[in-house]
């Protein structure tokens, strides 16, 4: 699982995806794709962090779309 910037891929500038692959870094599916250039004004802004629950079965991750950075949740697959 990562996070990062999309415009390196063709997506625009300061959209954000969160993505899981396999191991070997073959194949990968984007959960989410979002603008990530609002919430947080200070001088550190805020970045996504992707990280699994317990389990495994589910992933978190921060999101600033809107003035305030709000957590999403994402159900993983089996």
């Amino acid at each position: 699982m990562t996070d990062g910037l999309l415009d390196s891929v063709g997506g625009p500038r300061g959209h954000w995806g969160i993505a899981v692959g396999d191991t070997r870094g073959h194949q990968f599916q984007v959960l989410h794709r979002f603008d990530n250039t609002k919430g947080a004004t200070t001088w550190r802004k805020n970045h996504p962090h992707p990280i699994f629950s317990p389990g495994s079965r589910r992933i978190y991750f921060n999101v600033n779309e809107t003035n305030w950075t709000q957590l999403y949740v994402a159900e993983a697959g089996d």
